[in-house]
């Protein structure tokens, strides 16, 4: 650098530190060092100054409905003072980002994804920015520009977006474990896996699923999932990561596919996430065994699909169709057809659904499963999937199976009857007891006990097979007299 650039640049410093902050000097000397910053280490480190900082900060607030050019410059500077520099990170940080919050709401969107890109470099390996951020919800100013027109038509940005949101909810459990959040929030977060299931790259496509389960972990936000009736969403992401499973030509090789890798756990994750919310005390009160949804779900169990009733997914369309979002994600996601998909050999999407009728049916007065088995005899197609080898030997697929199995010999004797006189109920329960991995054969046990309960002609009938299981308890399994 030579004399005359060094002594440009302290003008400029100078000028900033003494000018007020909706001044022309002060405007002036932003946007050369703006300029100067973009290419030169030492000036960025010079204005990474609390002084300089604060002075830029101010310069943005001052001048956010005067001059678009200023704001734009200071935002700039604030972004270049903070590359591969801490200290000036850690000053942003530690100050009211009021202004971030104000330049997403308020600013043409060139000046809301400038502001992005600023907080990423605040935020790019510092955990106490991303704190800082998530204390201050940003995020939610975040998740309306990501749900955004802007967002599709700005993809080139959109990564750094999904990045910055990525670093961000990661701190949600141990800032705000149990944080209530507003609708339209809410539901920017449960639709935006939807909304760019056919738009993103793997890469991104399973981050937004990461962010999307930092919040819906959450037992007060699963309530207010139940409560918004948005447990559609969730179901229908679920959908979109088996259909990509499905679609995945190479799931079939030796070694698991990329898609396999990324994609595989986060669909394990969503299963248990539509347990949990079905586990939450709320779910019962908002949904009953009459619910469409809930139909949805017998119907795919029964293997009738949406024939016979409304399937979730139709629920979730049916559901959110008043929200404008919701249009605009259908005309993001394009063609329906591929929506139609077979997810996963199907046995995930019966899995899901097992495991929210099972909570249902555990939180309900005892009789009130009796028509599950008396009018649907559900148990029937969940019997043949072990008798006949239909099911996956997925171990978390053939425990939800096992466990709704469980669930339905609560109402009475006559539905245990009724569920044990079924021809294939003996051959499942011994695929389930000597096929099974350790924690089925558990079911089996939990099962065959249920079954028999103030049921006679169970324990007669089950006597062989429970004498076996007595020989040769399953693991951590202490077996009682009898079945």
């Amino acid at each position: 650098m030579s004399d005359q650039q060094h002594a440009a640049e302290q003008s400029a410093e100078l000028a900033l530190r003494d000018a007020s902050a909706n001044s022309l000097e002060a405007r002036q000397a932003v946007l050369a060092l703006a300029e100067k910053s973009k290419g030169s280490p030492d000036t960025r480190r010079e204005i990474g100054e609390p002084i300089y900082l604060r002075k830029f900060i101010d310069v943005v607030t001052s001048n956010m409905m005067r001059s678009t050019e200023a704001t734009a410059a200071a935002l700039k500077c604030i972004g270049n003072a903070c590359i591969d520099n801490d200290d000036a990170r850690t000053t942003v940080a530690d100050l009211d980002m009021q202004w971030a919050q104000d330049c997403l709401c308020c600013l043409p969107d060139e000046l809301r994804w400038l502001t992005v890109k600023v907080l990423y470099n605040i935020c790019n390996d510092h955990e106490a920015a991303q704190q800082g951020l998530f204390k201050d919800s940003i995020y939610s100013e975040l998740f309306r520009l990501l749900v955004s027109q802007s967002a599709i038509n700005n993809s080139e940005d959109r990564s750094f977006l999904i990045d910055l949101l990525f670093w961000i909810s990661g701190h949600k459990a141990k800032i705000r474990p149990n944080q209530s959040l507003p609708r339209q929030t809410l539901l920017w977060i449960v639709i935006m896996p939807y909304y760019y299931a056919k738009v993103l790259d793997l890469d991104d496509y399973a981050a937004v699923l990461e962010i999307c389960l930092a919040f819906i972990r959450d037992p007060l936000l699963q309530a207010e999932i139940i409560d918004n009736h948005y447990i559609g969403c969730v179901w229908q992401t679920r959908q979109d990561i088996d259909i990509k499973l499905c679609a995945d030509k190479t799931r079939f090789n030796a070694e698991p596919s990329e898609t396999q890798q990324l994609l595989k756990p986060l669909l394990s994750s969503f299963l248990w996430i539509l347990s949990d919310i079905a586990a939450n005390e709320s779910f019962a009160k908002r949904y009953n065994l009459s619910d469409p949804f809930i139909g949805g779900l017998v119907n795919i169990i029964r293997g009738e699909g949406s024939e016979f009733g409304h399937s979730p997914e139709d629920m979730f369309d049916r559901l959110i169709q008043g929200e404008r979002i919701h249009q605009e994600a259908l005309a993001v996601r394009g063609d329906p057809e591929d929506d139609d998909l077979i997810g996963y050999g199907g046995h995930v999407e019966v899995a899901a659904a097992c495991q929210i009728l099972a909570n249902l049916i555990w939180a309900l007065p005892p009789e009130a499963g009796a028509s599950l088995i008396e009018q649907h005899e559900l148990h029937k197609p969940l019997w043949n999937s072990f008798a006949f080898q239909e099911q996956s030997n997925d171990e978390e697929i053939q425990h939800s199976v096992a466990g709704l199995l469980i669930q339905l010999t609560r109402p009475s004797r006559a539905v245990r009857e009724i569920m044990g006189e079924d021809e294939n109920a003996e051959i499942a329960l011994r695929v389930m007891w000597q096929d099974g991995k350790p924690p089925v054969k558990q079911d089996a046990v939990k099962l065959l006990r249920a079954l028999g309960k103030d049921c006679p002609g169970n324990q007669r009938r089950f006597e062989g097979l429970a004498a076996e299981m007595m020989l040769q308890p399953a693991p951590d399994t202490p077996m009682a007299d009898g079945a």
